[in-house]
């Protein structure tokens, strides 16, 4: 068996001042981030 993983799905807003000191704390721990692009189409 390998290594286990965790995956965490963080929210964040507009800008840095979204940023919550559990998400930033969050942030600080992972390898990889990947960040979803919201576009002029996206109805959220």
């Amino acid at each position: 068996m390998g290594a286990s993983v965790r995956i965490r799905i963080l929210g964040v807003g507009m800008g840095p001042q979204h940023v919550t000191p559990e998400v930033a704390a969050a942030l600080r721990t992972v390898d990889y981030v990947l960040a979803a692009e919201k576009s002029d189409d996206d109805r959220l």
